[in-house]
This record gives C-alpha cells, sequence and structure tokens, in this order.
C-alpha cells in the first residue's frame, strides 16, 4: 500500500546542494508490528526486503519484492519456529537471493539461511544448530556461489565469533569459531574483490569491548584480525568491501557521555585510510553500510533527535567528506536498518517507525534519487524584433542534476493568438552536471504584420521540477514596412454641379494605421503633393477640411470653391510626404497614387460605391459586408499570411457569413480594378 503519514524531513548540511530527493516510501501493508531489517535491489531496480513481523503466536519472516516505482509485486512469508528474526539479504550476480535469520527452534536459538529466485520461490533452507544457541546476525555472498553466516555462539561462559561458508546448493562448506575466554560477536559479513571475506563485530575482554574485524580466505583460513579502539564500548554493526578492496564499516561508541555513529574506511592491509564520528543527536547509532562504485560510502542509522529517535542517512566522498545528509522524523521513534545503492546511484533504505495512527511498528523502506533536473535559466534573444527581418531564438539552460550528464531536446515555438508561426527543436547532447549552455535556434523570417506574437520554450524531458521546463515571451513586432496609400477616390457631393464644386471630397485610403498628422489649407499642398501644380485649395487658399477616421487608416479632404474651385483633378498623381506622414512604427509614407473617380454628378457619371464592413470582433466566424460597382475579389488572410477564403463577386451589394474559423487575428482586402480597401478582425470563441 501507499505510505500515507506525513513525513517532517529535516536537512542538515545547509549549505549543501540539494543532491537526492525521495522518490517514493512505502510500507507493505497493516500486518500489527512489522519491522524492515535488509533491503537489496537488482539490475532492474527491483527492490527486495526482508523483516519480520507479528504473526499470531511469535513472530515470522516477511520477503518483499517492489518494482523500482515502488509498487509491490509480491509478499511471502516464513514461519520456520517458535519466532524467526533479524534477517539479512544478500543477492548474486545472478539475481538469487538468500536471506538469513535467526530461529527459535527446540528450545534454543538457531542460525537458518534460504536461497530464493527473483520471483519468490524457495530453492533450497538449512538450519544450523550446533547444540547450544547460535545466533545469526549477517549474510553476504561472493562471485563464486559461496555463502558465508555471520553470527555467534554460546559456548556455555560466553559467546564466540561464529563463521559459516555454505556452497550454491546449501552444503556446509566450513564452520569456524573465534574466542577464548572473551565475549566476541560477528554482526555482519562482507565479500571483497580478492574472494576475502570479512567478518565484522565485538570483542569484549572484562569490562572493554572493542571493534573487530576477522579477515578470512574464502577456504575459511584467518588472515588477520584487526581491533579498533575508537573510545568505550565500540562495536561494528555494517560492513562492506569497494571495488578497489578498501573496507568500509559503520557503528556506534560511547564518547563523552553519549553514543556516536562511526565509519572507517581501511586499505586491505588493515591502514586506516579515513573515519569521522557521526554526532547528530544525543545519541547516534550507525546500522549499515554501503559503498557506490565510485567509492562514494552511505551509512545508515537513528539518532536521538529532540524527543525520539530519527532515521538518519548520510552520504561521503571517496576521501571521507561529508557531502549529504538526511533525517526523517516520523513524530515518533524510527530506526533506519538497511541499505542499498544501485548503479544509478539511488539509494534504498529500509527499516521502522512507530504509527501514532496504529499505534505499532511499521516497516519503511524508502527511494533516493539523485537530483535530477534540466532547467531554462533565462531568454538571451531579444523582446523586440522587426518585420521581414530574421529572428534568432536564443535561451540559456543548465543541467542543475547532481550525477546525470543529460541529452534532451528543447522546442521552441512562436505563435500569434493560437496560430503557430515557426517551431523549431534543437538537441543538447551530453551536458554535465552544474554545467549550462546557450542554444540557438533555426532563425524565423519574421511576418510582414506587426501583430501579437508569443514565444516559449520547452525542455522535452522527464526530470524531477517540472516549473524550470517550460519559458514565455512576448515578443514586440516593430514595422518596418512603409504605409501606402492604396487608393485615392474623388466623389461629387450632393449639389449635381459639374466639375469640382462647394462639396466634392477626396478619400484617401492607407494601407495601415498612421500617425494622423493635422493637414489644413496652411500645408496641405506640400504634405500631399498634386502633380501638374495643381492644388487641393480653392481661390481663396481654402480647404474645407481634413478629417481622419477612427482608424486613421482612411482621410476625407472636402473641397470649397471660395472665389474659384481647386485645381485638383482627377488623374492627377498624389505625392504623400514621408517626413510629416508616417505609420505607427514611424516608417515613411512616400509611394504616390493616383487619383480616381470622378467630380462629376451622377447624371454624367454614375457615382461609385465601393466600401467595405467588419466588426472588429467577431464570435466564432466572420460576417462582413461589402459592395462593389465592377467585379470585385475580397481574400481573407491569418496572420501567418496564409490565405483562408477567396470570393469573386459581380457588381453589386454582398453579404459573407465565414464559419468555422479558429480563433486569431485576420486581414481582409477588398479589389476593384485599381482600388483596394484593406480591413482586419479578431475572431474569438
Amino acid at each position: 500500500m501507499r505510505f500515507s503519514i506525513v513525513f517532517i524531513f529535516l536537512f542538515f548540511f545547509p549549505l549543501f546542494s540539494q543532491q537526492y530527493v525521495i522518490q517514493w516510501m512505502e510500507i507493505p501493508g497493516d500486518t500489527g508490528y512489522d519491522y524492515g531489517s535488509a533491503v537489496e535491489v537488482d539490475n532492474k531496480g527491483n527492490v527486495y526486503v526482508v523483516g519480520y513481523f507479528m504473526g499470531i503466536a511469535d513472530y515470522d519472516l516477511m520477503f518483499l519484492k517492489y518494482d523500482s516505482s515502488g509498487t509491490l509485486y509480491w509478499r511471502d512469508t516464513l514461519d520456520n519456529g517458535a519466532n524467526d528474526t533479524y534477517p539479512d539479504i544478500a543477492m548474486d550476480t545472478a539475481g538469487n537471493i538468500y536471506i538469513g535469520f535467526l530461529s527459535f527452534i527446540n528450545g534454543d536459538w538457531d542460525c537458518a539461511v534460504a536461497r530464493y529466485d527473483t520471483s519468490g520461490n524457495l530453492i533450497w533452507e538449512d538450519t544450523l544448530d550446533l547444540g547450544s544457541d547460535e545466533y545469526f546476525e549477517g549474510i553476504a555472498v561472493d562471485n563464486q556461489g559461496g555463502v558465508y553466516i555471520a553470527g555467534y555462539r554460546d559456548n556455555g561462559t560466553d559467546n564466540d565469533i561464529l563463521m559459516v561458508k555454505y556452497d550454491y546448493s546449501g552444503n556446509i562448506v566450513w564452520i569456524d569459531t573465534l574466542g577464548d575466554v572473551n565475549d566476541e560477536r560477528a554482526y555482519d559479513v562482507a565479500t571483497g574483490p580478492d574472494g576475502n571475506i570479512y567478518f565484522a563485530g565485538k570483542l569484549t575482554i572484562g569490562t572493554v569491548t572493542n571493534s573487530i574485524v576477522v579477515k578470512c580466505s574464502s577456504d575459511g583460513n584467518i588472515l588477520r584480525i584487526d581491533t579498533l579502539n575508537m573510545g568505550y564500548g565500540d562495536r561494528v554493526y555494517g560492513i562492506k568491501v569497494d571495488a578497489q578492496g578498501n573496507v568500509c564499516f559503520t557503528g556506534r561508541v560511547y564518547i563523552g557521555g553519549d553514543w556516536d555513529g562511526f565509519v572507517v574506511v581501511c586499505d586491505s592491509a588493515g591502514n586506516i585510510l579515513w573515519e569521522d564520528t557521526l554526532e547528530w543527536g544525543s545519541d547516534d547509532f550507525g546500522e549499515d553500510i554501503a559503498v557506490d562504485r565510485h567509492g562514494n560510502v552511505y551509512v545508515t542509522g537513528y539518532s536521538y533527535i529532540g524527543d525520539d529517535y530519527d532515521w538518519v542517512v548520510v552520504k561521503y566522498d571517496p576521501s571521507g567528506n561529508p557531502v549529504w545528509m538526511d533525517t526523517l522524523d516520523q513524530e515518533g521513534n524510527g530506526e533506519a536498518q538497511g541499505i542499498a545503492v544501485d548503479a544509478g546511484n539511488h539509494l534504498y533504505i529500509t527499516g521502522y517507525f512507530y504509527s501514532d495512527i496504529s499505534a505499532d511498528y511499521n516497516c519503511l523502506t524508502v527511494k533516493y534519487s539523485p537530483y535530477r533536473d534540466a532547467g531554462i535559466i533565462s531568454v538571451l534573444s531579444p523582446d523586440t524584433l522587426y518585420t521581414e527581418s530574421e529572428y534568432i531564438p536564443e535561451i540559456l539552460v543548465k543541467n542543475h542534476s547532481y550525477l546525470d550528464t543529460l541529452t534532451f531536446d528543447i522546442v521552441s515555438h512562436i505563435d500569434s493568438s493560437g496560430i503557430p508561426l515557426y517551431t523549431d527543436t534543437q538537441t543538447i547532447y551530453t551536458l554535465l552536471p552544474g554545467s549550462t549552455t546557450t542554444v540557438d535556434f533555426t532563425p524565423w523570417s519574421v511576418i510582414s504584420r506587426p501583430v501579437d506574437v508569443k514565444m516559449w520554450f520547452r525542455i522535452m524531458i522527464s526530470d524531477m521540477v517540472d516549473e524550470n521546463d517550460t519559458i514565455s515571451r512576448t515578443l514586440y513586432l516593430i514595422d518596418t514596412i512603409p504605409p501606402v496609400i492604396d487608393s485615392a477616390v474623388a466623389f461629387d457631393g450632393d449639389n449635381p454641379l459639374p466639375g469640382v464644386d462647394d462639396d466634392d471630397y477626396v478619400i484617401l485610403y492607407f494601407s495601415e494605421p498612421t500617425n494622423r498628422p493635422d493637414l489644413d489649407e496652411t500645408n496641405i499642398d506640400s504634405v500631399l503633393s498634386l502633380s501638374g501644380g495643381h492644388s487641393w485649395t480653392d481661390g481663396f487658399g481654402v480647404v474645407r477640411g481634413c478629417y481622419w477616421n477612427s482608424e486613421n487608416t482612411q482621410l476625407l479632404i472636402s473641397l470649397t470653391t471660395n472665389i474659384s474651385p481647386p485645381t485638383i483633378t482627377v488623374g492627377d498623381t498624389i505625392k504623400p510626404d514621408g517626413n510629416v506622414l508616417k505609420d505607427l512604427s514611424g516608417n515613411p509614407c512616400f509611394s504616390p497614387v493616383v487619383l480616381k473617380g470622378s467630380f462629376e454628378p451622377s447624371h454624367t457619371m454614375k457615382k461609385e460605391k465601393f466600401f467595405l464592413e467588419v466588426a472588429p470582433v467577431n464570435k466564432g466566424g466572420i460576417l462582413l459586408r461589402y459592395s462593389a460597382e465592377r467585379a470585385s475579389r475580397l481574400c481573407i488572410y491569418r496572420a501567418d499570411g496564409r490565405l483562408v477564403r477567396e470570393i469573386n463577386q459581380k457588381e453589386g451589394d454582398h453579404t459573407e457569413k465565414i464559419d468555422n474559423l479558429p480563433p486569431g487575428l485576420y486581414f481582409l482586402r477588398l479589389e476593384q480594378g485599381g482600388m483596394v480597401i484593406r480591413k482586419k478582425t479578431v475572431v474569438i470563441d
């Protein structure tokens, strides 16, 4: 079942960067009192946990298998005697599981060992009864199929170290004991790359207890015995040998009025390479130890912090420097018992804690994973860009991971109101932990219209932090395309008089909004100069008025005829002054246009009828109305320039409804002969 109790995580060593995070934590279920003792992991990430629980009348063993994500594959129990407790676990290179434990049978304590396959099937089992109490403590396997048991036996007056070797099939190869008039106990055993075996525990002479490490050959010959006096009552509870043959062990020692944990690393000759005392709280205990393929050392145990015992895990680098530590406070007593590390440096810890909810002890298994995260630090490319230019999206990314070198893809995307304009993907290869790199994307050919544009980036990787995988920016497009006068049309007013009369007017249609300069008789002939020396003003030097529409895309110039009419005539070329007349981005309007239409009354020439009406915002589609005197062509474009619809009609009034358009900005263009009207509208859901 999934673990549901709220834990308090206390992080020591605050100067250290984040290195490990808890990926999952599991309890096996409600079986009353249950305790995790030891853990192993195979090369597929499957996790094997052994412990014991209170059965109907006594303690029995439990054997659990989790997958790499913490899902319980299966659970098995073993009732070998009146009480079966304190198991340990080992795994060979083929994935076979070996479990040793302490079993109360026929009135005394015996060592028991069993071999299982990866599916939890029992292959063989043996109980070791030498006629007195034999206490199991630890188990290890070598690469030749040897299985080694560590413990101690009662010799009638005190205890002797017990060392046993089984072969692959469960046959006893040799048994040895070590002791005299003193009390000697082995609490753990480990195998080295050279085939030698190391038994570790304590040696008591009188009232003095010291740590002891016994080195044996695989055939049982004792090669060396080392004792270590670290203080009062010191003893070794966990031992491992790294790939270089260095011997690493942990335990506890009484110093300065309380218990402290310790960790020691020696070379194969017994020379101490480094050592450290673990002082986390008032009483501290080292229980188990693991070593990864890089020589980093991991120690688990428990510490009295505040008013109860808490789990503790510490990591040391190969030189003995503490680089990371974590504690778990379960708001009740808890002890971390066993630890394993896999090839990816994931940590697996099992133990137990007291639950205030169930009022009993529960087995708990925790998986720590190295911190793994790639993140976008910032956008380096500018927020301002120019139409019809090339723009290179650029970002800075960092590998925040503790250990992992990462290869991943990053996507850059640009859109306008949800309409895609640009997408590119770049691959970052082998970015080292803690490293940053600049990522340049394929250049984007910026569109010709200044519209609202949003750019975002996304790292395509599964990591531990989602918040820094995506970043977005609003881009500000500066128009570099100069505005033009699409058309200039002369109109006869209400008075049907020939030639230019007192209410005739001219409308100029611009391609985009302008800066709306003030125009009157003082400057109109210079800002909008006419060919042939013609003028907009009458004989009195007056023009009736100049009026911009609300969008600043149309200019109506109303004429008057004081003394004499203005000399403007249809066919004149109108040349704008770009220093005065500009668009909203400051681009000058300088392209000339020929005046069309007519100042003649309708009985002389039919009045031209040419317009396009559309609301600024439409819902779900576009509703528009337009009129043309001759054959017309209406085109609707998306913001990226793609043609959505083209409508060709004869002369007359027309109404069109274009449905099922995606939300976004649209541009409309109505053409009749040489005249053009441009509009824009936004479609919403």
